[in-house]
């Protein structure tokens, strides 16, 4: 995984990340989710936070980020372990 920074741009409570993606499947080749895309039946995601996290305008949220073959997940924590 990796940390990456999300600017807050309006105040308020982060409940999660609503997120998609693009599968390069090879150079000429790819699959992705964004909302923009209407050539595909798959769709976008969220993943909500354990606790909401109260957040300024301005902010910067920065979320442990990560992925492997099956899922993609964010958490405002580094995972224990065990989650690994």
């Amino acid at each position: 995984g990796d940390w990456q920074s999300f600017k807050i741009e309006k105040s308020g409570t982060v409940h999660g990340i609503a997120f998609w993606f693009t599968l390069h499947l090879d150079p000429t080749v790819s699959l992705s989710t964004a909302p923009d895309n209407a050539t595909t039946c798959w769709k976008q995601a969220v993943q909500f936070f354990d606790a909401p996290i109260q957040v300024e305008a301005g902010d910067k949220l920065p979320l442990w980020c990560r992925h492997d073959q099956t899922k993609i997940s964010f958490s405002p924590q580094l995972p224990s372990p065990d989650d690994e």
